[in-house]
């Protein structure tokens, strides 16, 4: 998430620059070579295929495999998650509305 948001608020800025100094055209070649030079090397990092056997968990006998949707409804922690998630995303978009009005 830190990354996002530091994203959100040094492109901004940087599309500025390349816009007035380059034209919108310019402007764009500049924004997709910034995401090629910062994406790709990320994605190489630390975006692998697993080994064998990792990430793989084995099933125990007769264990419950999760809740149904309406077993899931009905729990304390569902609608805490729930409420949770909401409020980050409201806070998030909250403050790009006001980023964009200012």
């Amino acid at each position: 998430m830190a990354g996002v948001g530091l994203g959100g608020f040094i492109i901004p800025q940087v599309a500025r620059a390349a816009i007035d100094g380059l034209g919108w055209r310019g402007g764009y070649v500049v924004l997709g070579m910034l995401t090629i030079a910062i994406a790709f090397p990320a994605v190489a990092l630390w975006v692998r295929e697993p080994r064998p056997g990792e990430g793989e968990r084995r099933a125990v006998a007769g264990a419950a495999s999760g809740l149904t949707v309406r077993e899931a409804v009905r729990t304390v922690r569902f609608w805490l998650l729930g409420g949770t998630f909401f409020l980050v995303a409201l806070g998030i978009v909250g403050m790009q509305v006001i980023s964009f009005r200012c």
